[in-house]
């Protein structure tokens, strides 16, 4: 029998189910005797374990793929409330730390405009 556990999908009818795609990815990398003696609470296990960097607790999710001439790239744009615990102190270096987070991202975003309009030059200049 085969341990998968299986989870019913909200776009199925009720009833109907489909191997979780984690664990299916994990069985397949361990070998046939073991992966036949792991139950559904071991394997539920392994995938908080492992599969919890896979969460969607993010308010925006951007995950992009640029294909350069010269290679293929990601481009990944995550946002979402920040809940490590740091000690952080409030008040005067809150506000230097929110003032050089903002210079960052506004010295971020000139860099990849100035980088689009360079790279759009080059790709006029090649197409004439």
């Amino acid at each position: 029998m085969n341990p998968i556990e299986l989870v019913a999908s909200p776009r199925q009818q009720p009833g109907a189910t489909r191997p979780n795609p984690f664990q299916t990815r994990f069985l397949a990398r361990v070998p046939a005797s073991i992966a036949a003696s792991f139950t559904a609470e071991q394997l539920a296990a392994v995938q908080l374990a492992f599969g919890m960097r896979h969460t969607p607790s993010h308010a925006m999710d951007c995950r992009r793929t640029l294909s350069l001439p010269w290679g293929r790239y990601y481009l990944v744009l995550l946002v979402g409330r920040d809940w490590r615990r740091e000690g952080g102190q409030p008040g005067l270096a809150t506000a230097g730390r929110l003032l050089l987070d903002t210079l960052g991202c506004g010295i971020a975003t000139a860099g990849l405009i100035l980088s689009a309009w360079r790279l759009t030059q080059i790709v006029v200049a090649l197409a004439v």
